[in-house]
């Protein structure tokens, strides 16, 4: 559901009643760069009442919502109510899907150290979500086999709040080519519904699913916040 930044401060001045009483009992989480809704979805079921924030607008988007540059909207409205604010800058910098065009020159924006920098002003619990070799602090990985998914999709989380890591995965070297684990990047992989499947997401188009992350990923991970709140 998308909506206006009016609309936005009043949902956050009326403490975000906007999905009924029962909201009012639950740890309210903010998701900055939530592109299609992977984090948010992990979150919400992790027991959250979750809000997204992008400047990109997702129809499909299954929470509330407001397209904004999340620094514009950071500077510009109070966040205070929130219990948790995770964050998914860009990661084309550090993305391997970009490394050819790097190698040629190219340069991507890196907004995860000016990210962070936002995040510890707000003094909140927070997540940094990006791809392995970006510049994130004291992180855990998570990838797809830890939580029986047929992706690989290695990702790193970073908290001011103290996260642990399920069970390594040794993965093969041919888990991919031999049909154990599939791939969702760019326009190389093969039927939506195959995709859809392995990443756990029902929702996403074709575009959106290749930039999502495993809901199962944050819902690990709102698991353990959400202990650490209460």
């Amino acid at each position: 559901m998308s909506i206006n930044i009016i609309q936005a401060a009043e949902l956050m001045s009326n403490n975000f009643q906007i999905v009924g009483e029962e909201a009012l009992n639950k740890p309210k989480l903010l998701d900055l760069y939530c592109g299609a809704g992977g984090c948010s979805m992990g979150y919400s079921r992790a027991g959250f009442d979750v809000f997204g924030v992008d400047k990109v607008a997702y129809r499909g988007y299954p929470f509330p919502f407001i397209q904004s540059d999340v620094f514009s909207f950071l500077e510009n409205n109070d966040v205070s109510q929130f219990d948790v604010i995770h964050a998914s800058p860009p990661c084309h910098q550090y993305s391997v899907s970009t490394v050819p065009q790097r190698s040629a020159g190219r340069t991507f924006v890196d907004l995860v150290a000016k990210t962070r920098f936002y995040l510890i002003q707000l003094e909140k619990p927070y997540v940094i979500e990006n791809v392995p070799g970006s510049p994130l602090k004291n992180y855990i990985e998570l990838s797809g086999g830890m939580f029986g998914l047929k992706v690989i999709r290695r990702r790193w989380f970073e908290s001011n709040l103290t996260l642990l890591s399920p069970s390594s995965v040794r993965y093969k070297r041919n888990s991919v080519s031999s049909g154990e684990y599939v791939t969702v990047v760019s326009n190389s992989f093969g039927s939506l519904a195959l995709a859809s499947d392995a990443m756990g997401i029902d929702w996403m188009t074709r575009r959106e699913i290749v930039l999502a992350i495993p809901p199962r990923y944050t819902e690990y991970i709102g698991m353990q916040l959400y202990v650490q709140l209460n």
